[in-house]
């Protein structure tokens, strides 16, 4: 995927950190009520093991944060996976990311968010390209990509008119407050997750 554009050609300085942001067990079943069960949670963090964390391994740019945001409560169902997800650099989290933003040093005011879903990609030079925005926008979004049908293997170009895919700059003290994720949306205009399938 590529960014809109880039305005700026600075990197994200010192007092900044980017923090590439996934959930995992957020969404619930689509009109049960309950969150998703054990089954769909492993094979999620399979595909995030998978695909997702080797191409942020990959990247030309390797300042930043992967972030794992777990639902509050569900440590017992991701516990399985825990030792995976930390070897492979992941930071997992059960508090919409509080303790680590509570740990990044304390020089850090700006905090820059970027949206992955747990079973994308990013191609090599994504990181890079964010880090080039610093300081042009408060907010960019990725709509240039590919989409991969892994029954075909087939592959294809795809530009998409309203990505889920986005980088978001915060004042620090903005983003540490315990409703700041859903703030995102209402300050930005997003739409609420919603399970499709």
């Amino acid at each position: 995927m590529s960014p809109t554009r880039c305005t700026a050609d600075e990197p994200i300085d010192a007092d900044s950190a980017l923090l590439v942001h996934s959930q995992m067990n957020h969404l619930y079943v689509r009109g049960a009520g309950r969150p998703r069960d054990d089954d769909w949670v492993t094979r999620r963090v399979e595909l995030y093991l998978r695909y997702t964390v080797p191409s942020l391994a990959r990247q030309t740019d390797r300042q930043f944060t992967i972030w794992l945001d777990c639902r509050a409560g569900s440590e017992g169902q991701l516990q399985p996976h825990i030792d995976a997800l930390l070897a492979a650099g992941v930071r997992v989290t059960f508090d919409r990311g509080a303790k680590l933003l509570a740990e990044l040093p304390a020089a850090v005011r700006q905090v820059y968010v970027t949206r992955i879903d747990s079973d994308d990609l990013y191609a090599p030079d994504a990181i890079a390209l964010i880090h080039r925005l610093h300081g042009a926008a408060a907010a960019s979004q990725f709509y240039r990509g590919y989409v991969c049908d892994l029954t075909s293997g087939t592959v294809r170009r795809v530009a998409l008119r309203s990505p889920p895919f986005y980088t978001l700059r915060f004042a620090r003290d903005e983003f540490t407050c315990p409703a700041a994720l859903t703030e995102i949306r209402e300050r930005f205009a997003l739409p609420v997750a919603v399970e499709t399938a």
